[in-house]
C-alpha cells in the first residue's frame, strides 16, 4: 500500500467525458420515459 498510481491528465479527461455523456444519456432517457408516462396517465384519466 505504499505506492499510489494517480491517474494521468488524459485519464481524468476521458473519465470525466464518459461521466458527462452517460449522465446526459440517462437524463434524456428519463425525460422521455416521464413524458410518455405523463401522456399515458393523462389519457387514461381523461377517458375514465
Amino acid at each position: 500500500m505504499s505506492y499510489v498510481s494517480w491517474p494521468t491528465k488524459a485519464d481524468l479527461k476521458e473519465g470525466t467525458t464518459v461521466v458527462i455523456i452517460m449522465s446526459s444519456i440517462v437524463a434524456i432517457f428519463l425525460f422521455l420515459v416521464d413524458a410518455a408516462f405523463n401522456v399515458l396517465i393523462r389519457t387514461l384519466l381523461l377517458k375514465g
